[in-house]
């Protein structure tokens, strides 16, 4: 009787790795998969962001132009938000439109507070000469 249940335990043990595995499996293809998704997106971001990045050289208001469409769509993800208006700050830094590069920085400072942000914001300060607000 013993050897019985001990035959049935362990049988009962080894089918339920068994089907365990294909579930693991299963799992392991979904998150490769997945993975591959994600990498894609981000790869394609990198992508966009450096077309806007190097449009914004030639043609800074046509980068403008493109970066307010794409702030204010409704599906921009968080950091690519915060990517946008760097970029846009950068531009109206670049242009010497130092007012609006404020304004811009101070509205990703509110979405996130980081040394970046703070810094190109006080940057900005610096060259309207209000130096007081630069630290803050």
């Amino acid at each position: 009787m013993r050897h019985t249940l001990l035959i049935l335990s362990l049988l009962t043990i080894f089918t339920k790795c068994s089907n365990q595995g294909l579930d693991i499996d299963k799992i392991k293809n979904n998150f490769g998969e997945t993975e591959k998704q994600y990498n894609d997106s981000v790869d394609k971001w990198e992508a966009e962001y450096k077309s806007l990045s190097l449009l914004s050289i030639d043609s800074p208001i046509v980068a403008l132009n493109k970066i307010e469409l794409a702030t204010y769509s409704n599906n921009t993800e968080k950091t690519k938000l915060n990517d946008l208006l760097f970029l846009k700050g950068n531009i109206y830094y670049q242009i010497d439109s130092f007012e609006k590069s404020v304004e811009t920085f101070s509205i990703i400072d509110n979405l996130n507070m980081s040394p970046k942000y703070l810094a190109a914001r006080a940057g900005a300060y610096i060259k309207l000469k209000s130096i007081s607000k630069s630290t803050k």
